[in-house]
Formats: structure tokens, C-alpha cells, sequence
């Protein structure tokens, strides 16, 4: 980002979704005085808020882009803008100044949130703030869309749709007030989003959303790079495929089974039935029970984390069409597990997001890092009834640890085909999905 005598927009936003403007301008000394030019920096917001920014980057000779002379300037809550001296930087008589932008750090949600636009990562001071900004991002989301569906309690799903045309309703505003703190920066929901854009115009060809979002999680998501990466202090976090690395290492998601490992399990492996059936959707049936768990001896496995599975195929009967995915994820201090549908109509030729009745349910089993401590759930999202979207989650996450476990003990594992979710949308379809590995 680099601008001579001139402004640098970027985008602030407190946690309350205020918009605060902030404006990054290199400045001349005026009058110039001896045998250089000289030029401060300033940075500057239109009103004060209660709260700290601060901006650092580097000065340079236009043509001559370097690193050698930094600077970090702090707005005070309260204060409009804060500088350095006039004469700050020395270029030589003939030369102009440029720079560029190094880090903006800021509140969210009481914590400071760094971003580092080199790098284009967002950085932590520690785990406990994740989580925070994470805790965050997931309330403003659900009190958004909430909120703009209490004011049509009584509009139908497609008035509701149409409702959104009218106004301009985006469900996803919070993530991306958000992502907009940061001017440069791409999280990977942003990506993700961009993806199922083009390939509803392209009428699901081409890249599928799904193969690249390595979570279904729309809040983690939204403080992942492009690389699925983020820092806490000097320390960085990358998932992929293999699973989560930290600071270089792969944080392993297969624990070591004994050669009991069947008296690890404090359920018995007692008959032929699997905890879920094979993957189906239903244009009608019953609810799915997760509290009744049977497993099948045959089908023990290394326990794992950072897996996930959306369905093929998909429910879709020329004019609409029903997306639904289960994951399990560790980013070591925080993990979560969850199903997710996702409902598409076709509209005036064109395939389009849209609103329906729906729910979603997930439950299972959860074990312990060593594979060892397990404990059962079953969640559904809206606890009763449904709820008038065209996506719907529901997710369990800890960041305290396991029932009767360390408080350290903070990844979670499951078996293949021991978690599963399900989803109804009604007049619609139903179905489920165990998560297999």
C-alpha cells in the first residue's frame, strides 16, 4: 500500500459495528529548510472513539523503497490523530517521499487484533484472544440475522427472500465488517463465498465451495488467510489437508491406541449397526436419534481430528437443491464440531441462495486426544422448530477441555462414522451424513 502526498483509506470497525475511518498521509515539512527534503507521517480518524488504534509501517525515497526507517503512530481513545515531526524523514533535495503500511492494530471485542498487511495475516496476542474475537464473530452473526428476521415474523420464506432484494440484506455483514478492518486482507470465507458465487452463475460447474473450505466454519474462516493461516504472537498456525501445523510442526491428529484399545472405550462395540446409516436425503421421514449409540467392532480406527465430509450427491430435483456437510476441527486451543445444510433454488433460470424451513441436527461421540475419554451429544439448530434461512449451522466447540478431563485437553477426535449430522427442510427434503474417514 504506498502513496505519495496523498491519503491511505483503510477501514476500522469497533466490535459494536461503528464505522471509523482512518486516513495514513505522508506530509512535507513546510517550509523545507537546508539541503533536504522533509516529510512526517500522520495518521487520523473523522470523530474519536474509546479505544486505541495504532499504525505502523515505513517512510522512504520514492524511488528508493526500503525498510530503514519505520514508524508506529497511536491514535489515543478520545484523540482525532496522532503524527510525527515535520521533519521526521530526511530524502534527499530532489527526492520525494512514499511509504508503506506494516501493521494496523486495534480493539475488537476487547482484544487487540494485529493485521500484518506484508504478510496479509491477522495476529494475536494470545489463544484466550482468539477465542474471544472467534466468541465474537459467531454473537454478531446470529444477533444480525436475527434481528432483521424479527422485523418479518410473519413473511413467508420467499417473501422473506424477496424482502432481501429489496433491502439489500447481506447475512454475512458482520464477517465482513470485520474483514474490511483490514484494508488488503482476503480471509478465506471471503474466498470460499467467491467461489459458490461463480459456480452458481456457472450452474455448479467448475470449482465446488466445499473441496476448498477445509472447516464449514464461517467465523474461523473469517480470521483465516487465503492460506489458512493466522499467528499468535510469533507462532503460526496453518491448516491443511494433512491437519493443523504449528509453528512448522503438525499437530497430529492420530492418537496411539493400546493393544486394549476396546477398554479405552467406555461404550461397548456390541453389534452390527453402525451409529449411522449410509448417506441418503428423504423427501419426508423421521427425526434422527444421536442419543442411541450402537458401533460396530469391525470398523475400529486411529482416532482423529480436522476431518470433514459434505454429500454426493446432493439432493436436487432440477429446481432446487440441498447441500449438507458434518466436520470435526482442532486449531489446538479451540475445537468444534458441527453439520451444516445449505439450500439453492432456481430462479428466473438462475441458481440463487434461498430461503426455506429448515433445521439441522448433529451428535455423536467425542474422544479424547489420546483417543481415549469420550463423551456423547446431540444438538439441533433451532433447538425447536425451524428457522427461515438458506444455510443453517449448528456448532459445538470447547476451548475448556473434556468432561472429567485436564483442563489442557483441548483437541477433539472422533472415530470413522461415530458422528453424523442430519437436516430436515420440510415439504423439501430430510437426511443425514456420518462423517467417514
Amino acid at each position: 500500500m504506498k502513496k505519495t502526498f496523498g491519503l491511505l483509506f483503510l477501514q476500522f470497525l469497533f466490535f459494536a459495528s461503528v464505522n471509523a475511518q482512518v486516513q495514513f498521509e505522508i506530509f512535507p515539512m513546510d517550509p523545507q529548510t537546508g539541503g533536504n527534503n522533509y516529510f512526517g507521517v500522520r495518521v487520523s480518524v473523522a470523530e474519536a472513539y474509546n479505544y486505541d488504534i495504532t499504525a505502523t509501517g515505513f517512510i522512504y525515497e520514492e524511488a528508493n523503497p526500503n525498510t530503514n526507517h519505520p514508524f508506529s503512530l497511536t491514535i489515543t481513545g478520545g484523540n482525532l490523530s496522532a503524527e510525527t515531526a515535520a521533519n521526521f524523514y530526511a530524502a534527499g533535495p530532489a527526492s520525494s517521499a512514499s511509504g508503506h503500511l506494516g501493521t494496523i492494530i486495534y480493539m475488537y471485542a476487547d482484544v487487540q487484533v494485529i493485521f500484518d498487511a506484508t504478510g496479509n495475516i491477522l495476529k494475536f496476542n494470545s489463544t484466550a484472544d482468539v477465542n474471544t474475537v472467534l466468541d465474537q464473530l459467531e454473537a454478531d452473526y446470529e444477533t444480525h440475522n436475527q434481528n432483521y428476521e424479527n422485523q418479518y415474523p410473519t413473511l413467508t420464506s420467499e417473501q422473506l427472500d424477496a424482502m432481501d432484494e429489496q433491502t439489500g440484506f447481506d447475512q454475512f455483514k458482520p464477517f465482513k465488517d470485520f474483514e474490511n478492518l483490514f484494508s488488503g486482507f482476503t480471509s478465506q470465507r471471503a474466498s470460499i463465498e467467491g467461489i459458490e458465487a461463480a459456480w452458481l452463475a456457472n450452474n455448479f460447474s467448475g470449482s465446488d465451495p466445499d473441496d476448498t473450505d477445509l472447516t464449514f466454519d464461517d467465523a474461523l474462516n473469517t480470521i483465516f488467510n487465503q492460506s489458512y493461516s493466522f499467528s499468535v504472537g510469533n507462532t503460526l498456525y496453518q491448516l491443511t489437508t494433512n491437519g493443523m501445523y504449528i509453528g512448522g510442526v503438525l499437530n497430529q491428529d492420530v492418537g496411539t491406541l493400546a493393544v486394549n484399545a476396546y477398554d479405552l472405550m467406555p461404550n461397548s462395540f456390541i453389534n452390527d449397526n453402525s451409529l449411522f446409516p449410509s448417506p441418503k436425503y428423504l423427501h419426508g421421514g423421521p427425526s434422527i436419534d444421536f442419543t442411541s449409540v450402537t458401533y460396530d467392532n469391525e470398523k475400529i480406527t486411529p482416532c482423529k481430528s480436522n476431518k470433514r465430509k459434505d454429500s454426493e450427491p446432493e439432493f436436487d430435483n432440477g429446481s432446487k437443491r440441498v447441500k449438507f456437510k458434518v466436520s470435526i476441527t482442532s486449531i489446538a486451543f479451540r475445537s468444534g464440531v458441527g453439520g451444516k445444510v445449505v439450500y439453492y433454488k432456481k430462479k428466473n433460470g438462475n441458481w440463487k441462495n434461498a430461503r426455506t424451513e429448515m433445521s439441522v441436527t448433529c451428535g455423536g461421540t467425542i474422544y479424547h486426544g489420546d483417543c481415549s475419554t469420550d463423551f456423547q451429544f446431540s444438538d439441533r439448530n433451532p433447538i425447536s422448530g425451524f428457522k427461515k434461512r438458506n444455510r443453517i449451522s449448528t456448532r459445538r466447540w470447547t476451548n475448556n477441555g473434556y468432561p472429567g478431563s485436564p483442563s489442557n485437553a483441548i483437541i477433539w477426535k472422533t472415530y470413522t462414522n461415530q458422528i453424523g449430522m442430519g437436516f430436515e427442510l420440510p415439504g423439501i427434503a430430510t437426511g443425514n451424513l456420518p462423517l467417514t474417514f
